[in-house]
């Protein structure tokens, strides 16, 4: 019973808050001086609650596997020449990391064997 509790609350929070904080980033089309791997991490975007061409920043943190969600934390280009670009903004990374460490805490406190060593490793 622990452990269904656990999932149901975790996937709420995981659910709700990109619809809380629903701010729709346009995505960049100026991405002539961006590496091929840069581009094809744009397309890990997710559009949730979004008009097209726009992406949710919470959402492509949540619903996007661990290690695309890393890679475009350090890989996405952030100054373009005279234009500042940020993919990710600060309020976003903290809606994103604060639960999702307490998650993470918690989930490591359960009684099951989630294997919890290797995905770590991965943050």
């Amino acid at each position: 019973v622990e452990l269904m509790v656990i999932t149901f609350v975790m996937a709420t929070i995981t659910f709700v808050l990109p619809l809380i904080y629903n701010q729709c980033t346009p995505i960049p089309l100026n991405t002539a001086d961006w590496t091929t791997q840069q581009v094809d991490y744009l397309d890990s975007l997710v559009q949730f609650q979004c008009d097209d061409n726009h992406y949710n920043q919470v959402a492509s943190l949540y619903f996007t596997p661990t290690d695309i969600a890393m890679q475009q934390l350090y890989h996405f280009k952030e100054v373009s020449g005279s234009t500042n670009y940020t993919t990710f903004d600060t309020g976003a990374l903290l809606i994103f990391f604060i639960p999702y460490f307490f998650m993470a805490a918690i989930t490591a406190g359960t009684l099951c064997p989630a294997g919890l060593f290797v995905p770590t490793l991965l943050a």
